[in-house]
């Protein structure tokens, strides 16, 4: 038997979202599938961080703009995007899935923490643990119990 420690750093797996400006960093183990940009149902009286309801495996899915959500602007170009749907984790959590939009082509890495820099210059929004930079490029780490607690929200009436 190995201690891995011994060994050296281990590999983090991460998706890599690419947002309007910036990456978003979800563990790899959330995510559920990636599909590919297509049309949504707009429930009624929506805030606008909602993009709309997706038909997803026999389940209708909440897909939201991440950057929306978090206090930034609307961002959908409506093409070239893709679905990032997401394994719900916490005690907020009003379905099993929920969605988030791609601005392009989400892509894999496999990392270790070290690669992940704290860019103290930049601050957090209110759905974000952390703004860091990752091989150069600016990036957030999402707090995902704030995003599901926002769809809960949405899910009992609130706005």
């Amino acid at each position: 038997m190995t201690d891995d420690t011994a060994q050296g750093p281990r590999d983090l797996s991460a998706l890599l979202v690419p947002l309007a400006g910036e990456l978003l960093v979800l563990p790899s183990s959330v995510v559920a599938e990636i599909i590919r940009r297509r049309e949504l149902e707009r429930p009624a009286q929506a805030p606008a961080w909602l993009l709309g309801m997706l038909h997803w495996h026999e389940a209708s899915i909440p897909v939201l703009c991440f950057e929306a959500l978090n206090g930034g602007a609307l961002s959908d170009t409506g093409h070239g995007g893709r679905i990032v749907i997401l394994n719900a984790l916490g005690e907020h959590a009003a379905c099993r899935h929920y969605a988030v939009l791609a601005q392009g082509v989400p892509h894999l890495l496999l990392m270790t923490a070290a690669d992940l820099q704290p860019d103290p210059a930049r601050r957090a929004g209110p759905v974000e643990h952390m703004k860091v930079r990752v091989h150069g490029q600016d990036a957030a780490i999402p707090e995902l119990g704030a995003v599901e607690a926002a769809l809960a929200e949405l899910s009992n009436g609130g706005r």
